[in-house]
């Protein structure tokens, strides 16, 4: 028989975190770099990712299951060859300075 879980006060309990529907603005993914290669939706995921939202909060933005959100990060990381939503952000911070491996670079005239 296992003992009953402890009750936590009211400053132990962890506190959800309320994010607002403005604290996220809709980006078009058309001519980000991070985009190749990923569907619209994914890349609105890593750009929610990049920002620090937990799967839950984002879920919440875009009213879909954060089981959801785990399957298209499953998805991200498989594309992008990384591990981590770490690897993910600045994946995203550096899209403007260079290219996805594999993408081609923009022609010059």
């Amino acid at each position: 028989m296992t003992a009953p879980m402890p009750k936590l006060r009211e400053s132990e309990k962890p506190k959800e975190q309320q994010v607002s529907p403005h604290a996220y603005e809709p980006v078009s993914p058309v001519n980000l770099p991070i985009a190749r290669g990923l569907t619209p939706r994914e890349t609105e995921i890593a750009r929610l990712v990049a920002k620090g939202l937990p799967n839950k909060a984002i879920a919440r933005i875009l009213d879909i299951s954060p089981w959801t959100i785990a399957t298209h990060l499953k998805r991200i990381f498989a594309k992008l060859r990384i591990n981590s939503r770490i690897e993910l952000a600045v994946r995203v911070a550096r899209e403007g300075e260079q290219p996805l491996p594999g993408a081609q670079a923009p022609h010059s005239q």
